[in-house]
């Protein structure tokens, strides 16, 4: 029984990704535009059950299958009060090209304030988008920064 419901599991993962990835591919080909991408993306994501900045992260390959299915992690967390491992940025970057390059400035914008929010280089932190939102001409992009 057991193996039976890890292959189930991992099936509906791969379905999962693939339902999100197919919504992508269509974008990046320009059969649909960005504005239906975000539709498609919305329902999907509602439909579902997950969070639109997870769904986000599957259809652009922006994080591990696994990870969308992870459990929350109930343990207690540790913080030293002397000097920060981690915070949170916001990005608002003009909508140029496709939303995927777009989030990917974002990214690189929140690596270098985050860094210098924790006094760090750029390369000794690690990006994680937790949400997007959608402008007009803009889209503002969450992300959690941490020390690697």
């Amino acid at each position: 029984m057991s193996d039976m419901k890890l292959i189930m599991e991992n099936w509906n993962k791969f379905q999962l990704v693939t339902e999100a990835q197919v919504i992508h591919a269509l974008c990046e080909n320009q059969t649909i535009t960005e504005a239906e991408f975000m539709d498609r993306i919305k329902r999907f994501a509602k439909k579902k059950g997950i969070p639109l900045a997870v769904a986000l992260s599957l259809a652009t390959g922006a994080m591990a299958p696994s990870a969308a299915q992870a459990a929350p992690d109930d343990a207690p967390v540790q913080v030293d009060q002397a000097e920060s491992t981690a915070t949170t940025v916001d990005v608002t970057v003009p909508m140029r090209g496709n939303l995927q390059s777009s989030m990917d400035r974002a990214g690189e914008q929140a690596r270098l304030e985050g860094a210098a929010k924790l006094n760090t280089s750029p390369e000794n932190v690690s990006v994680q988008r937790t949400d997007v939102q959608m402008g007009a001409d803009t889209v503002t992009v969450s992300f959690n920064v941490s020390v690697k």
